[in-house]
């Protein structure tokens, strides 16, 4: 799936698997430290359980060999907890 997806991007040649590990781990290294910062700002973690739970099923996609409900799933869960926590930021008036 990822390899599909890169490609589609013009990357798929360029990266090389040791390449695309360190990519995937960079991405969720960010993803959590951005979710428990803004977490804190908001006083409220359920977004950022959401992410680590989106990270958690990506990597666990991955580690099983790609498999794409995993990474469906973990996709779903990223993009819940970005959308949910933006239309909260909306609502306090912080967004």
């Amino acid at each position: 799936m990822w390899g599909s997806a890169l490609a589609s991007l013009g990357l798929g040649v360029v990266l090389s698997e040791a390449q695309h590990h360190a990519l995937l781990a960079i991405a969720v290294v960010i993803a959590l430290w951005l979710a428990a910062r803004r977490a804190r700002s908001l006083g409220r973690w359920r977004y950022a359980v959401a992410t680590a739970l989106g990270c958690a099923l990506l990597v666990g996609a991955h580690l099983a060999g790609e498999v794409a409900a995993l990474s469906a799933a973990g996709v779903a869960a990223l993009l819940a907890a970005g959308i949910a926590e933006q239309r909260h930021r909306r609502r306090a008036g912080g967004g």
